[in-house]
């Protein structure tokens, strides 16, 4: 069988979980890891093919734009990450 590679949040307006569907290891360890960290919020369903299905609380879910940082910003967290202040 094929592996899809589609990851999907679904949810209908009014409840208060957040059904996922996840493909990507990334995405699966993720949501494995945390359904092991909080299983009274956090249920999950492990799929033959590797994928997972997963109820989180809605709340869980943002969508932001990343940081952006200056090359000068980059280098002064670099040097604080080996310790060269």
């Amino acid at each position: 069988m094929e592996r899809s590679n589609e990851n999907i949040i679904e949810w209908l307006t009014g409840e208060k979980e957040v059904e996922l569907t996840l493909n990507q290891q990334g995405w699966v360890n993720k949501a494995i890891k945390l359904a092991e960290q909080h299983p009274d919020e956090v249920r999950i369903w492990k799929n033959t093919d590797g994928s997972v299905f997963a109820k989180v609380p809605l709340k869980w879910i943002s969508i932001r734009k990343p940081r952006e940082y200056t090359d000068e910003q980059k280098a002064e967290m670099a040097k604080r990450l080996n310790g060269k202040n």
